[in-house]
């Protein structure tokens, strides 16, 4: 079978749902462009001294949380543990990457980047039964 070099070939149906799912998702879109804005001062932080990133990257955390929590349920319904969320940011650069978005995959991979570092640095709120909140 010839295809052509940007189309798209996916076979188990499971896949071609994530990859529709994805390219609909208002909230992920709403993510990458929020990203856009902070990114950089985000990205900065990480040079700065401790307590001033751990301020920068929880406003960060902070600004996009809510729309990660959202966009996360449009595609799971698991509870937000911080091992599937990381996971869930994974998938996102993962989806992004098979539609040839480098770009957006970079920018997945640097928000799996920051909840990595919140989780070292202890700034994530989680309940008792292990979900973030």
């Amino acid at each position: 079978m010839e295809q052509a070099e940007n189309d798209l070939v996916v076979f188990d149906p499971e896949v071609t749902e994530s990859i529709q799912q994805y390219k609909q998702s208002f909230t992920k879109k709403m993510i990458l462009h929020k990203w856009k804005r902070i990114g950089k001062r985000t990205r900065a932080a990480y040079q700065l001294p401790t307590a001033e990133k751990r301020r920068l990257l929880e406003d960060a955390y902070t600004d996009l949380k809510e729309l990660i929590y959202d966009s996360y349920y449009e595609d799971f319904d698991k509870e937000r543990t911080e091992v599937q969320l990381c996971g869930w940011f994974g998938h996102c650069g993962w989806v992004s990457n098979q539609l040839e978005r480098r770009p957006d995959m970079v920018s997945w991979l640097e928000l799996q980047q920051l909840f990595i570092q919140l989780e070292a640095e202890n700034l994530l709120q989680i309940d008792e039964r292990g979900c973030l909140v």
